[in-house]
């Protein structure tokens, strides 16, 4: 008796180690699937990812989802002549310089775009090494031959595409912006200095000296598109605008929302906010209305309720359309929807289910 006792204790312990873990549905998609991964995203180590797994890969957090902007970034806190400065933008990296030897072409970040001035150093001051300094006292007087101009050396032509410069009486002059779209190009032509200001080609403008193409950069507020934030979106080429919007409302229940693409352009859709919310002030908040089904499912029956406290309950309107309840707003409203292919309306329930009429 002793011994049947402990084989079927064996044989519990057995099923118990073997019996399969209970599987969780998972929350984001009810099913016992992981999530899928979404992508492209901005890391915190401000590195753009394929995908929010990549980033976690990498041991890496999610800033925001997108592509991780481009900021133009500066050392010297703007126009300061005193300090030679440098503003980088993504690749391109401009450095404060001298012009002439008492003019400074001088860096900054205007709407996140590399901009350069040029300024006077004033007087006592000359240029040197990017930044303006006091004049060393003159040299004492001497008895000696002037030494013999050598004349201009540098290129003999201009490029507008490359940043030149030439030397004359050994003063260097080098290429400079003049406006964002005009470059001065400096060359030596019969041993004499020449200067002319081009214009550059369209989609080009001018950083640092010389004509470089530009690209299309939207930014956004809301990081996407987000129609629980309201955000303003805008798309600039060079210093020219081209997109500049602020998320609005469309009625109650739609939200025009603005948002950037991946090639730097931006997009406006009409969004709705969906059963159980409303659009105010360009966003979607919680409404007063209430659906037990979540909005437009034909194949659960609901019960909506508007502010005005009234039900209204899915109802089938023949044996293959079935009238859906759901919310806009704070109301209600309803679309006559067809159920889909072999699926009846069954009147004692009110839904879409699998069957046909016999």
């Amino acid at each position: 008796m002793r011994a049947a006792f402990i084989f079927v204790l064996i044989g519990l312990i057995l099923l118990g180690c073997t019996a399969p873990p209970e599987q969780k549905p998972n929350a984001t998609n009810n099913t016992t699937q992981p999530p899928p991964c979404a992508g492209p995203v901005c890391g915190s180590d401000n590195v753009t990812y394929d995908t929010d797994c990549a980033a976690g890969i990498a041991n890496v957090s999610v800033q925001y989802p997108g592509e991780c902007q481009v900021n133009c970034t500066e050392t010297d806190n703007g126009v300061d002549i005193e300090i030679p400065g440098s503003v980088v933008r993504g690749d391109v990296t401009a450095r404060d310089e001298c012009v002439n030897g008492t003019s400074l072409l001088e860096y900054t970040c205007i709407d996140n775009q590399i901009n350069s001035t040029t300024v006077d150093c004033g007087d006592g001051k000359e240029c040197r090494e990017g930044r303006c300094v006091a004049k060393p006292p003159p040299p004492p007087p001497q008895n000696e031959t002037p030494p013999v101009n050598p004349g201009c050396v540098g290129p003999s032509t201009y490029d507008v595409y490359a940043k030149g410069s030439v030397t004359l009486n050994g003063t260097a002059y080098s290429d400079s912006c003049v406006e964002f779209q005009v470059v001065k190009d400096y060359f030596c032509k019969d041993g004499k200095m020449e200067s002319i200001n081009n214009e550059c080609p369209p989609g080009y403008g001018c950083v640092g000296g010389a004509c470089l193409k530009q690209e299309f950069v939207c930014t956004e507020t809301d990081a996407g598109r987000d129609i629980f934030s309201k955000g303003s979106t805008v798309v600039t080429k060079g210093i020219s605008t081209s997109f500049n919007k602020v998320d609005e409302c469309d009625d109650i229940g739609t939200v025009i929302e603005n948002y950037c693409t991946l090639n730097g352009t931006a997009v406006t859709e009409n969004i709705e906010c969906g059963s159980g919310y409303k659009c105010v002030s360009g966003r979607c908040i919680k409404s007063q209305c209430t659906d037990t089904d979540g909005g437009r499912d034909i194949y659960d029956f609901g019960t909506a309720k508007g502010i005005d406290d009234v039900e209204y309950d899915d109802d089938c309107i023949d044996d293959y359309e079935i009238r859906e309840y759901f919310c806009y707003g704070d109301d209600v409203d309803f679309d006559d929807i067809r159920c889909g292919s072999g699926y009846i309306c069954n009147e004692s329930e009110d839904e879409c289910v699998e069957g046909s009429i016999g």
